[in-house]
């Protein structure tokens, strides 16, 4: 009975980023929380996912928190609830359903049989079509030389046979080419450079959740929240819970923690309504409403609205942290110029830039511990030596760049690292 009321202890926990490891990081979670209370938490890209509902388990700890984060780390585990989050737009759904079945199909033969099923399927009618062509006008090229089929030897036909097969390949070729970049060219730009907005894309009274409108439901039910009433970082604050997560400035080039404090960004409500659930949005209007600027811009006068400091919710952040390069659209805020203008910025994944931020809550005197998870895959006939391993790793700090034996520069370049593809091993600090 004494050890169950004695408080727990403080500590700290960061969270790497990788798609699968949002499925894997609950259950350490909720192994830590019986003996500690989480007083700042961080995560990037999928951790943020993990740090997100962390969070919100620890602000409802009285009230079955991490009861129903449990929860929500058993239907992770349900095998098609990732298909059903990531909804395509009409236009690059062909692609990614290409892209998960690869991904399911494990041995290589496989993903030849995917690939053939998906793209050639798609593609041979086409194919055909163009192949079509090609042969009547060569057909015809030959009528008008005085040519006819019976006087061609078997060589000649099994020659034809090759042209034409080369023919049909180099039409798939073609068309896989042509698709792919007018996908790039013209359908990515227009969804914000990324197959998926996060909102449902299907029909459905109601339609079902897509990835972002399906975190904004965890996140509110782990904290006891209506759905109208977005957890938000100063909520969170209130009860002594520090939420930093990391995304990427694109157009800067540059790392940005969420809730930033040292610049200010501002949003168009018409932009974010195409990536964030309704009560979400009713809820940056009412933040920022008061506060609204028109600025002008490349495109015209536009009416934004500030982006709220701690008042953000923290699906905004999740989301922007967590937009995944290409598969996840982008998300669009404003700054602006030191000449009075404003200038679109794309915040992606924050793994770019820091896919582990171990460093969040550094301090020169420590006064809980730090606690980061990082999923790896350890050797089954091997386990104890491979966890060794992996502790010597941090032991010898932090790992060193391989070198570069291929390319030569001069001294003066100092530190600066050459381009260059080699393996990624560990160095013994010198």
């Amino acid at each position: 009975m004494a050890d169950a009321k004695r408080e727990r202890e403080k500590c700290d926990l960061i969270m790497k980023g990788g798609i699968t490891s949002g499925v894997a990081y609950p259950a350490a979670v909720m192994r830590l929380s019986q003996r500690y209370d989480f007083a700042s938490i961080g995560g990037s890209s999928a951790g943020a996912i993990a740090a997100a509902v962390t969070a919100a388990a620890q602000f409802a700890r009285n009230d079955k928190g991490f009861e129903r984060l449990d929860d929500v780390r058993r239907e992770l585990q349900t095998p098609d609830l990732m298909p059903r989050l990531f909804q395509a737009t009409k236009e690059s759904r062909p692609l990614l359903n290409l892209m998960l079945a690869a991904q399911t199909a494990k041995p290589w033969w496989r993903k030849v049989r995917v690939f053939a099923h998906r793209v050639l399927g798609r593609l041979a009618l086409p194919a055909a079509v163009w192949l079509s062509a090609g042969f009547a006008v060569l057909a015809l090229l030959l009528g008008r030389a005085g040519a006819t089929w019976s006087s061609f030897t078997w060589r000649a036909y099994v020659l034809l046979g090759f042209v034409l097969l080369f023919l049909f390949v180099l039409a798939l070729v073609g068309q896989i080419a042509l698709r792919l970049g007018r996908a790039v060219t013209t359908y990515l730009p227009t969804s914000n450079y990324g197959m998926c907005l996060g909102l449902s894309e299907q029909a459905g009274d109601p339609p079902p959740p897509a990835l972002t409108e399906w975190l904004h439901q965890k996140i509110q039910g782990i904290a006891g929240l209506d759905a109208g009433e977005p957890l938000t970082f100063r909520a969170l604050r209130d009860k002594g819970i520090r939420l930093t997560m990391t995304t990427t400035n694109l157009t800067w080039s540059r790392p940005v923690r969420l809730p930033c404090d040292d610049q200010t960004y501002y949003l168009d409500v018409d932009e974010f309504r195409a990536l964030f659930p309704e009560p979400v949005i009713a809820h940056l209007v009412a933040c920022g409403q008061e506060r609204a600027q028109t600025f002008p811009t490349p495109e015209g006068e536009r009416t934004l609205l500030p982006l709220p400091g701690l008042d953000l919710p923290v699906i905004v952040a999740t989301r922007m942290s967590l937009s995944f390069p290409v598969l996840l659209a982008a998300v669009p805020l404003w700054a602006e110029d030191p000449d009075g203008t404003a200038r679109r910025h794309w915040f992606s994944d924050g793994g770019i830039s820091s896919n582990f931020p171990i460093h969040l809550f550094d301090a020169w005197v420590p006064t809980r511990p730090t606690f980061g998870l990082n999923l790896v895959q350890i050797d089954r006939n091997n386990p104890s030596k491979e966890a060794a391993d992996y502790v010597q790793t941090y032991m010898d700090g932090p790992p060193r760049r391989p070198p570069c034996r291929s390319v030569r520069w001069p001294a003066s370049w100092g530190r600066s690292w050459p381009r260059c593809k080699t393996g990624a091993t560990r160095s013994s600090p010198s």
